[in-house]
C-alpha cells in the first residue's frame, strides 16, 4: 500500500514538493503523538488527584473547595480595576413617577385604583380567557377580530388574521376563520362592505409587530391600506364609512367620527406620533381629514355648544355620538405640528368638544351620557329616541379629559373625570382615571401612544434600546 501511494504521489508531485509532503507529515505524527502522550499524562495524574481526595474527610475537601473559591474571588478583585459600564435600564412602568403631591388627590388615585382591581379580580374569576367579561351573567364574552388583535400572541393571530386581507383590493374582511381563513363582512353593513374604522385601525399594531419581529408583511398590509385610500376620490375630502373589498368602491355616503368611522382619524395622528413624528404622509392625512371635517361636521348649537355631526343621505344629521367625545383628545393631540400654527385653534376646540361631551353627561338623570344626542331646535346633547338612551361604559369622554388635563391642567378636567368615577364604579378604561390622577411623568406623551383600546406602545426611537435593534421599517 505505501508503494502505490509512493508512486501515485510521484506521479503528481516534483521531488522537492515530495519532500516537503515526507516532512511535514513526519513532523504531524510527531506532534499528534506527542499530544496523546500529554493527554495520557493529564488523566493518570487526575486520577492520583482524585485517588488522593478520596482518602480525604469530607471537612477536607470542603475546606480545600472553599479555600480555592476564595483564591480566584480575590484574583478577580484583583483584576477588575475598572468597574463595569453602567448599563440604562428604562423604568418599569408603574414602578415610578407619576405620584401627585396633593394628599386629596392620592386619595382619589387609590380609589380607582380599588375600582381597577375590583374589575380585575372579577375577570379572572368569571371571563378568564375571554375577551369580555358579562357582569350580571357572570360569564366571559368574545368578539370579532377587531377586539381581538390585541391578544398575548401576537404573532400567531396576526399570522391568522392576514388571510383576511386576501381581498382583491387588499381591503380586509370584518371577519376571518382563524382556522379555514375564510372571511366575510357584516351582513348589515352597506353593499357587503368593509368598515373604515375597522380596517383602518390595524396601522399602529401591525407596524408595531413588524418593527418587533423583523418581519415587514404586517407594515406591508396595511400600508397598501393607506396607499389605496390616498387615491380614491373623497366626496368633500370626507372618507365615508364604507368601502367594498371586492370592487373598491365606496359604499353609502355616511361619513362620522364617531361610530363607523372615529378611530380611523385617530390612527392617521397616531401613526404620525408613533413614528417620532416623521410619517409625514399620516399627518398630511390627519390635516386634510380634520379640515374637512371642521368645514363640514362640526357646528355650534344655538346654546352655544360645539358637536360633531354625521353626514348621511346628503345632508347633515346634527346627532353625536358618545363614540366621537374621542375627538377633543384627539384635536388636543394633534394641535403640536398642526399647520398654519394653529395650534390654539386646536386646544380651543378639543376643550369646546370636552365641555359639550360633559354636558351630555350633566344634563342625564344619572349623570352618564348616553349613546348619542342630538342637537335639534331646543334639544340640545340630549337623547331623544328611547333607542339611543343607554350607557355601555364608553370611555371617550374620560379620555378627553385626560388628555386635556395633560395639555392645560386645567382642574375642571379632574373634577369632571372625579364626577364619573363616583357615579359609574365599574366605569371603562380605568387606566385615563388613574392617568388623570397622577404625573405627567407617567407614561409621558413623547414616548408613548395609547391605541384605540387604551394600550400603550412605544414611539419608534431610532435609539429606544428597549426595542428590537434589527428593525423591519425605518
Amino acid at each position: 500500500m505505501d508503494y502505490i501511494v509512493l508512486l501515485l504521489l510521484l506521479s503528481r508531485f516534483s521531488l522537492f514538493q515530495l519532500f516537503l509532503y515526507l516532512f511535514f507529515s513526519s513532523s504531524y505524527r510527531e506532534e499528534e503523538e506527542r499530544l496523546r502522550n500529554k493527554i495520557r499524562a493529564d488523566h493518570e495524574k487526575a486520577l492520583e488527584e482524585a485517588k488522593e481526595k478520596l482518602k480525604k474527610s469530607r471537612e477536607e475537601i470542603r475546606a480545600e473547595i472553599q479555600t480555592e473559591k476564595n483564591k480566584v474571588v480575590q484574583e478577580m478583585k484583583i483584576r477588575e480595576k475598572k468597574p463595569l459600564p453602567a448599563v440604562p435600564i428604562p423604568n418599569l412602568i408603574g414602578t415610578h413617577g407619576g405620584d401627585p403631591e396633593d394628599n386629596d388627590l392620592r386619595e382619589k388615585r387609590e380609589k380607582i385604583k380599588e375600582m381597577m382591581k375590583h374589575a380585575w379580580d372579577n375577570y379572572r374569576i368569571y371571563g378568564w380567557g375571554h375577551n369580555e367579561l358579562r357582569p350580571i351573567a357572570r360569564k366571559g364574552h368574545s368578539t370579532n377580530i377587531f377586539g381581538k388583535i390585541f391578544k398575548i400572541k401576537a404573532v400567531q393571530l396576526a399570522e391568522k388574521l392576514l388571510p383576511a386581507f386576501n381581498t382583491p383590493t387588499g381591503i380586509p374582511w370584518a371577519m376571518v376563520n382563524l382556522k379555514s381563513g375564510v372571511g366575510r363582512n357584516w351582513g348589515w353593513a352597506s353593499a357587503g362592505s368593509s368598515i373604515l374604522a375597522e380596517f383602518g385601525t390595524l396601522h399602529m399594531e401591525f407596524v408595531h409587530l413588524s418593527y418587533l419581529t423583523g418581519n415587514p408583511i404586517y407594515y406591508k398590509k396595511v400600508m397598501h391600506i393607506r396607499k389605496l385610500l390616498q387615491r380614491m376620490d373623497r366626496p368633500n375630502g370626507l372618507y365615508p364609512n364604507y368601502l367594498n373589498p371586492r370592487t373598491g368602491r365606496w359604499g353609502q355616503y355616511h361619513t362620522s367620527v364617531g361610530g363607523l368611522g372615529d378611530s380611523f382619524y385617530e390612527y392617521l395622528l397616531k401613526a404620525w406620533l408613533m413614528s417620532d413624528k416623521t410619517d409625514h404622509e399620516a399627518r398630511k392625512m390627519y390635516d386634510d381629514a380634520i379640515e374637512a371635517i371642521e368645514k363640514h361636521l362640526i357646528r355650534k348649537s344655538r346654546g352655544g355648544l360645539t358637536f360633531i355631526g354625521e353626514w348621511k343621505n346628503g345632508h347633515l344629521e346634527k346627532k353625536m355620538g358618545h363614540l366621537a367625545c374621542f375627538a377633543g383628545g384627539m384635536f388636543v393631540l394633534g394641535a403640536d405640528g398642526s399647520r398654519m400654527d394653529k395650534a390654539g385653534h386646536y386646544l380651543e376646540l378639543g376643550a369646546e368638544i370636552a365641555r359639550t361631551c360633559h354636558e351630555s353627561y350633566d344634563r342625564t338623570a344619572l349623570k352618564l351620557g348616553p349613546e348619542s344626542f342630538k342637537f335639534d331646535g331646543a334639544v340640545e346633547a340630549v337623547a331623544v329616541r328611547q333607542a339611543e338612551k343607554y350607557y355601555i361604559l364608553r370611555p371617550e369622554v374620560i379620555e378627553t379629559y385626560w388628555y386635556l388635563w395633560r395639555f392645560t391642567h386645567d382642574p375642571r378636567y379632574r373634577e369632571w373625570g372625579w364626577e364619573a368615577a363616583l357615579v359609574n364604579k365599574p366605569v371603562f378604561h380605568f387606566m385615563y382615571l388613574y392617568l388623570l390622577f397622577s404625573g405627567d411623568d407617567l407614561l409621558p406623551l413623547d414616548h408613548w401612544v395609547f391605541n384605540t383600546e387604551a394600550h400603550p406602545l412605544p414611539v419608534l426611537h431610532l435609539a429606544n434600546t428597549t426595542l428590537s435593534r434589527n428593525p423591519a421599517v425605518r
